[in-house]
């Protein structure tokens, strides 16, 4: 066969072994990929709105603020005033924190002999009962800190922590949500504290998305097996489709981060939609191929008419699927224009993988001879996959009236969709995100 569909059977040692080799130094950048849980992604680029938002956090600060709240019977105690006072001080140490506020350095106004002085409310650390209490009947009877800084029954504080203009990437980078953390855990047990906020929901997502990753991929290649398995029965029909998907998110992946592209809250869902679109090319190689085992016996006249048979049906698959993808890629919000590009990008690789690779191995595994148990199995679905087809042809009409009610039904709800933006919505009411915003 001519064309580039014959390089595998022309040279298929070549042709595996190039794969092999792509496929290896893809694989350790590939190894390297980010999870970024930035909200930026879901925002438009170059939109008049977020420069202007943008520019304000750059003159002002951001107003992105982690609270850390403290729990106690009364927060007014002089040892537990020290220790907040502590934390305080070690909070503001952190590299990347711009300004932390607390009960024991909030600003307050006083009047002194005739005059206003503007500073710290509390001057020193309480040391007796009597101070303490004096500064809780101060603080809780005044709205500006009540309510705000303290609670109104003096059972809770918050410690405000504000941040430098950064990048949620950068953040994310320089760990300082896990710094805080730390610097909390190391003052105050478990129950006494709990720490929200904006920042922390942007860590948590990125550790909830690098979970998700970590369960659903396998789960991915668990049900793939199964389903190769189920289908074929045979070890070539199920690692060798199997082989063409997980070369092909590899592929796809590394070339992400090549490109400076990290896993986002678009992006999420790549490895496993591809497996699911892309097991399909391989599969429809490796089933053509044990249907001409039933006529054809020499090994390279099986692998060609396979290839010859699939290659026009396989390359329109192909481009209507990543049409359908790259329509995504116009959009000016970059976690969806992200997915758009990477899975038209990786679909392509996946198919091509499948019509080079898998013919390729194909012509070098030995002789393949379907049992008379497959063969009857196969013949046995096919003559259903038949009738199937026989009921639709003859009742076409009540089959179409039928399908264009259900339509009718299910494009009015599609009408009642919402939009939710609500990112704490993201976390399970159960996790300690919820639980420690509430």
């Amino acid at each position: 066969m001519r064309g580039p569909f014959g390089l595998p059977l022309r040279a298929p040692r070549l042709t595996i072994a190039l794969v092999l080799l792509v496929t290896a130094v893809l694989g350790a950048f590939a190894a390297t990929i980010r999870i970024d849980s930035a909200i930026e992604n879901l925002l438009p680029e170059h939109d008049a709105e977020r420069d202007y938002y943008e520019n304000v956090k750059a003159l002002f600060g951001s107003e992105e603020a982690t609270v850390v709240a403290v729990f106690a019977d009364d927060v007014f105690t002089p040892p537990l005033l020290a220790r907040i006072d502590t934390l305080t001080k070690q909070l503001a140490k952190i590299d990347g924190v711009r300004e932390v506020m607390s009960v024991t350095n909030v600003k307050g106004v006083d009047a002194e002999d005739g005059s206003v002085r503007v500073g710290p409310l509390m001057r020193s650390l309480p040391q007796t009962a009597e101070d303490a209490a004096a500064l809780r009947k101060r603080m809780i009877g005044d709205p500006l800190y009540a309510g705000n800084i303290v609670s109104s029954d003096g059972a809770a504080t918050g410690i405000v922590v504000l941040f430098e203009p950064l990048r949620d990437e950068e953040f994310l980078s320089r760990g300082i949500e896990d710094r805080i953390r730390r610097e909390v855990e190391a003052l105050f047990a478990p129950a006494e504290f709990a720490i929200t906020g904006i920042q922390t929901f942007k860590v948590e997502g990125a550790r909830l998305m690098e979970r998700d990753l970590q369960r659903f991929v396998p789960l991915s290649i668990a049900l793939v097996v199964i389903v190769l398995a189920w289908e074929f029965r045979t070890w070539r029909g199920v690692l060798l489709p199997l082989g063409a998907v997980i070369i092909g998110v590899v592929w796809t992946v590394g070339v992400m981060v090549l490109a400076g592209s990290s896993i986002n809250m678009g992006t999420l869902i790549l490895p496993p939609l591809l497996m699911a679109i892309g097991i399909a090319y391989a599969v429809h190689v490796v089933s053509r191929y044990y249907q001409e085992l039933e006529h054809i016996h020499e090994r390279a006249a099986v692998v060609d008419a396979t290839v010859r048979h699939i290659r026009v049906p396989s390359s329109i698959a192909w481009l209507t699927t990543t049409i359908g993808c790259a329509t995504l890629a116009v959009t000016p919000i970059p976690a969806i224009r992200d997915f758009g590009v990477y899975s038209a990008l990786g679909v392509t690789l996946t198919w091509l993988v499948s019509m080079t690779f898998v013919p390729a191995m194909l012509l070098l595994l030995p002789d393949a001879r379907l049992t008379d148990h497959q063969e009857e199995r196969g013949r046995r679905l096919n003559e259903w996959l038949a009738s199937v087809g026989r009921f639709g042809v003859r009742r076409r009409r009540p089959i179409m009236v039928v399908s264009a009610l259900v339509c009718a039904v299910l494009l009015y709800g599609a009408t009642k969709l919402e939009v939710e933006t609500d990112y704490l919505s993201f976390f399970g009411p159960s996790t300690v995100v919820r639980r420690d915003n509430d």
